[in-house]
């Protein structure tokens, strides 16, 4: 088998890091109201020409007052990138539990929620 030449290997390298450019995302979480963050990732993202992105959604934040106003801008200024986002929900607050038990408790209804 032939060795590639230094032409060859660098078209293949080339191929390769357009390919890996193509599929590369990166993470971020921000805190609740972090708007330069934001604005800091973006910019990143640009730099970086990367098409993917993941961030998350604090439930927990989301039922905040102003937290619905805060994911609104959050999520419309990464659309406006262009830039792919892929959302994860975390941190549900105990009221919205399944069953409701945490929020039982948090009424006072510790009886209610033993029987189930």
């Amino acid at each position: 088998m032939a060795a590639l030449s230094k032409s060859s290997d660098q078209t293949a390298q080339d191929v390769s890091e357009s390919l890996l450019r193509e599929r590369l995302g990166l993470c971020q979480w921000f805190h609740y109201e972090a708007y330069d963050d934001v604005l800091a990732a973006i910019d990143v993202l640009r730099d970086l020409d990367v098409k993917y992105f993941r961030t998350n959604i604090s439930w927990a934040d989301f039922v905040r007052p102003g937290g619905k106003a805060w994911y609104d801008w959050q999520m419309q200024t990464l659309y406006q990138t262009g830039v792919h986002t892929l959302v994860s929900v975390w941190h549900v607050p105990p009221s919205y539990s399944v069953g409701g038990t945490k929020r039982r408790r948090y009424e006072g209804n510790e009886n209610e929620s033993q029987q189930k």
